[in-house]
């Protein structure tokens, strides 16, 4: 069982080293709704605060005035925005609240956070997706290394379509240089004869490698067919 007149009372309880400047209301009739990202939020969190925001921005039963975001930052420690919400339509004391005095608004977003602190999925899923697809391609980027002339996604489509895992974070994925590599090689997205004898230097020390030993292959396969063909001219 929820106790809203509880969580309604700790929302609008000012902190105690409190240092902003606030509206008239905050910490009377608003309070924070326990929904809230920071600097260093994984995307899970990002996703879930965005998912809501918009989620508010687009209907229309709700008073533009019942909710907003408010947003600290510092130089030392970053930044943090939190949902706000009208908790009260009009001052009352705190201790006596009742749950009849307690904004409709509030109660659905107590309850959308306490879903997601119990069961970790985001408001919106979608949003979360496209957040880790874009930090992915983000990593990759950084990673793709200076001899290699390749567009970061379709290296992100490679890698998929090759079944390779990254490291997660919750900020994307992480790939390692070699897997970039070996993913650009066997994607078709190295077509510059002069990147693969870059490729085969990076790889020079891991003989067995399974880049150099597709190279070793073809190479035979090349040696091959032209010898062939000699025998042919000769006989």
């Amino acid at each position: 069982m929820v106790d809203y007149v509880k969580l309604a009372q700790e929302a609008m309880e000012k902190p105690e080293y409190y240092a902003r400047w606030i509206d008239d209301e905050m910490f009377i009739t608003y309070g924070y709704s326990g929904i809230a990202k920071h600097r260093d939020s994984n995307n899970y969190d990002k996703a879930h605060f965005d998912g809501v925001v918009n989620w508010l921005s687009e209907r229309e039963d709700i008073d533009e005035d019942d909710w907003n975001v408010d947003g600290s930052k510092h130089w030392a420690v970053g930044w943090v925005d939190h949902l706000v919400v009208r908790i009260l339509d009009k001052e009352i004391p705190h201790d006596e609240i009742t749950e009849e005095d307690i904004n409709p608004l509030f109660i659905e977003l107590v309850d959308i956070a306490l879903d997601y602190r119990d069961c970790c999925e985001p408001f919106d899923e979608q949003l979360y997706y496209q957040y880790e697809e874009d930090d992915t391609i983000e990593s990759i980027n950084w990673e793709i290394p200076d001899f290699l002339d390749v567009d970061p996604v379709e290296v992100y489509s490679a890698l998929h379509e090759q079944d390779f895992y990254g490291e997660s974070d919750g900020h994307g994925e992480w790939y390692s240089k070699e897997d970039i590599i070996t993913a650009a090689f066997f994607g078709g997205l190295v077509t510059e004869s002069s990147h693969w004898e870059e490729i085969f230097e990076y790889f020079e020390d891991d003989p067995d490698n399974e880049v150099m030993v597709a190279f070793r292959d073809w190479t035979y396969a090349l040696d091959r067919q032209e010898f062939e063909k000699t025998q042919g001219v000769l006989l």
